[in-house]
């Protein structure tokens, strides 16, 4: 309700009181008024303009979990498959705190901020889960739907930089001659990313088709990784000069094309993929874990899968050359 005030002077002021899209009281002050009218007139209008830019009643029963739900299918035609994959999965836990159940209108710092200090997991996970809620309320702002992003203020876990863990000549060798030694189905796609700096997906989709046995030279055109729910996918990869190419050293070639053979052996006819074994292509999701676990069974250094293209730079990779690093090299003789 408007509130006028006789100001000293003999003009009027008053005080226009609606409430926000949130349900809590707004008010704002205009003095100047030369009649009482002109300063009630002011201020229904004013009230009335501001209930105008206010969602409908439908819209206030949104719930959170609701509203995540046609933000990210709105968005999801312009997301890669992995993104969209991790933006549903951090709405999942959002929808099943109790937060999700909260009217899109009402959820306000307090809510978001006792949600975050539930939140298991590490600094990291959390802050993805934050920056996917955060945009989505974002864009509810900047359509009208909220006042304001009640996500800005919210306190979150520090997450620490990480340090790649590049690995020494020694430590790379010992850890194919490993490989090599277990039999394990990592060997070949670890071989390409430690030799040639070939990214995982990359690794994993390079096909006998694009190798040619002769000369060595590999064209890298596939990569194979997991896509969100639609599982593992096989899809062109190019660089912005056209697709990029390797040659593999005779030592390593004649070491491909025996573990080749094997799979010939065993299953009866030609494998697609260079990295492929009789039970198939590793699982791209697992890779890192898998590592991990391998390295610290067998006593070696523990890195990222992504690392071993760390260490091919640091150890003198090139953009279509092998690792020249002696301990490494040796355990393919030409």
């Amino acid at each position: 309700m408007a509130k006028p005030e006789k100001q000293p002077d003999g003009t009027w002021a008053i005080r226009a009181w609606w409430r926000d899209a949130s349900g809590k009281n707004r008010s704002k002050r205009r003095g100047g008024f030369i009649r009482l009218r002109d300063a009630i007139d002011w201020a229904d209008a004013y009230v009335l303009e501001q209930k105008a830019a206010l969602p409908d009643r439908k819209s206030r029963r949104v719930t959170l979990s609701e509203y995540l739900d046609t933000w990210l299918s709105q968005k999801g035609p312009s997301l890669s498959p992995n993104t969209a994959s991790g933006y549903e999965e951090n709405i999942r836990k959002i929808k099943e705190h109790p937060l999700g159940d909260t009217s899109l209108l009402r959820v306000n710092r307090e809510e978001i901020q006792s949600f975050f200090d539930s939140l298991p997991g590490k600094p990291r996970t959390v802050l993805y889960v934050y920056r996917t809620l955060h945009a989505a309320l974002r864009s509810a702002e900047e359509n009208g739907l909220i006042p304001d992003n009640p996500a800005r203020r919210v306190s979150l876990p520090h997450e620490e930089p990480y340090e790649p863990a590049v690995l020494s000549q020694k430590e790379a060798a010992d850890l194919l001659s490993a490989l090599r030694r277990e039999k394990n189905d990592l060997y070949i796609p670890v071989l390409l990313s430690l030799l040639y700096g070939l990214h995982r997906g990359e690794a994993l989709g390079l096909r006998w088709e694009d190798v040619d046995a002769d000369t060595g030279l590999a064209v890298i055109r596939m990569s194979y990784t997991t896509e969100g729910t639609r599982g593992t996918v096989l899809r062109a990869v190019k660089t912005p000069g056209g697709f990029r190419q390797i040659r593999f050293s005779q030592g390593v070639l004649r070491e491909l094309l025996s573990y080749r053979g094997v799979f010939e052996n065993r299953r009866g006819r030609f494998p697609l993929f260079v990295s492929e074994t009789p039970k198939g292509l590793p699982e791209p999701r697992s890779m890192v874990k898998r590592l991990n676990g391998f390295q610290r069974k067998h006593g070696l250094k523990v890195c990222r899968y992504e690392d071993l293209r760390r260490t091919w730079e640091s150890l003198g990779g090139g953009a279509e050359t092998e690792l020249s690093a002696p301990a490494v090299r040796s355990l393919f003789p030409e």
